[in-house]
């Protein structure tokens, strides 16, 4: 539960758990570092000749960006002591202020597990499904702009 977030305008990571009660559900990390498409190639499909001609790039072929994946977070108050709210609200709450945060602009998200930091939008939230009194599981919709640029 190390995973840590740097929300956009900060200049310092803070841990997901400890702030938001924030873990990732299984499949969220397979999701993170699944590759990205590559760029089309440019082609020329003139009609004075057969076939297409394609321009290759002098560097080889370009990544474009991964965009509009899925990942699922939970977010857990069980242990937290709430005066006046059921957990329930209190969870629904966590994670209302963590997608509203995230909605502020980019943000990085370290994950020393995969040794990585990524570099990623938000784009939006699907529906907070609240199964547990106090655990709630939200699917967020990221993007990542340069799938190259995760170096720590």
């Amino acid at each position: 539960m190390n995973d840590q977030i740097k929300l956009y305008g900060e200049s310092s990571f803070k841990n997901l758990w400890s702030v938001y009660h924030l873990r990732f559900v299984k499949g969220a990390y397979q999701e993170l570092v699944a590759t990205s498409p590559m760029k089309d190639y440019v082609k020329n499909e003139s009609a004075l000749e057969d076939g297409v001609r394609y321009s290759l790039p002098v560097n080889g072929a370009k990544m474009s960006e991964k965009a509009n994946f899925q990942v699922p977070i939970l977010i857990d108050v069980r242990e937290q002591t709430a005066s006046g709210t059921t957990k329930r609200t209190q969870a629904i709450a966590a994670a209302e202020s963590f997608i509203s945060d995230l909605a502020q602009g980019p943000f990085e998200l370290k994950i020393p597990a995969l040794n990585s930091v990524f570099r990623l939008v938000f784009e939006q939230a699907g529906q907070i499904n609240a199964f547990i009194e106090g655990v709630v599981v939200v699917t967020l919709r990221l993007t990542e702009p340069n799938p190259l640029n995760r170096a720590e």
